[in-house]
């Protein structure tokens, strides 16, 4: 069985923090990654305080846009890190302007000196319909993809995939072609192994928006269904769809929606407006299903995840 992917919601608001949302903040845990995606106000604390091993563990902290909600932990972050002495190199990816950002952010809290080497790399996603790939290593990498936020500011979305399939070896094939003794096991190549393996599992996909309008081209560019789509999902469509338009969010029945084009496994919804109770939500959530079923009625519906900060899902 492949390493388990573990998403951990460390902040699923969005804005302001709340006594129960932090600010935007989500952490993947992929064999010795971390990868935070955004990184807002509070979060470093359970980054910290929990066992993420943040001094030993490479960190890749993917940026989605400037807005502060989804910056405002860094400064803290990388302070504590240099504290703390780690040695190792921190990546840090995000929209145009965030190069500028990060050298200002240096200069305030005097982060131009320390034990680690802090990398920036600007991502250019410049045309719709297209995916850049922005990291890359051996057995991962990250993809780039436009968004649709505010006018003012660059923004993008990211999509983290294993680069090969999960395989297993075929064994009752291999003993029926070359016998079970261990002088003939003891022949086999790399080259001859590789015709006894079988594919138990696709590489596995994570989608995450960021704040966005509804991104349905994606559909025409994944052809393999991801395993986790955490999209923006703001605002309650049926009271406030203009006000999703002009601020350049999602609603619920939208991010649902752009999930059933994507034919994802499992969508959370995040990023959550404050005006809303979680009784809100369910019965949002329930209309939307409701409308979507009468229309398409053999549509096969993705696990539809609204996770509270400190949930975790394990993609297997």
């Amino acid at each position: 069985m492949p390493e388990p992917i573990i998403i951990h919601f460390l902040g699923t608001g969005g804005t302001i923090p709340l006594r129960n949302r932090r600010l935007p903040c989500i952490v993947i845990q992929y064999k010795d990654k971390l990868l935070i995606l955004d990184i807002g106000e509070c979060c470093q604390n359970v980054l910290l305080i929990k066992k993420f091993h943040p001094i030993k563990s490479k960190i890749i902290i993917l940026i989605s846009h400037l807005h502060a909600d989804h910056t405002t932990g860094l400064p803290g972050f990388l302070t504590s890190l240099k504290l703390l002495g780690r040695k190792d190199p921190v990546m840090i990816i995000g929209p145009p302007g965030v190069s500028n950002f990060i050298y200002h952010i240096e200069q305030a809290f005097q982060l131009l000196e320390t034990p680690f080497k802090i990398i920036v790399r600007e991502a250019h996603v410049i045309s719709d319909y297209s995916l850049v790939t922005i990291y890359e290593e051996k057995d991962i990498e990250i993809l780039g993809f436009k968004t649709y936020h505010t006018d003012y500011i660059s923004s993008i979305g990211f999509i983290i995939s294993e680069t090969q399939p999960h395989k297993t070896l075929n064994i009752k094939r291999l003993t029926k072609e070359i016998g079970e003794s261990e002088r003939n096991l003891g022949k086999l190549t790399a080259n001859k192994v590789e015709k006894f393996l079988v594919t138990i599992r696709p590489p596995r996909i994570i989608i995450y928006t960021g704040d966005s309008r509804p991104v349905k081209y994606l559909s025409g560019l994944i052809r393999t269904p991801p395993d986790l789509l955490i999209h923006d999902a703001t605002f309650i469509g049926e009271t406030h769809h203009d006000e999703a338009v002009s601020t350049g969010h999602s609603t619920i029945e939208e991010a649902v929606k752009d999930a059933l084009l994507l034919n994802a496994r499992n969508v959370a919804l995040v990023h959550l407006s404050p005006r809303y109770e979680q009784n809100d939500v369910l019965r949002a959530l329930i209309n939307s299903l409701k409308s979507i079923i009468m229309k398409e009625k053999n549509l096969s519906l993705p696990t539809i995840i609204i996770p509270q900060d400190d949930d975790y899902v394990i993609i297997r």
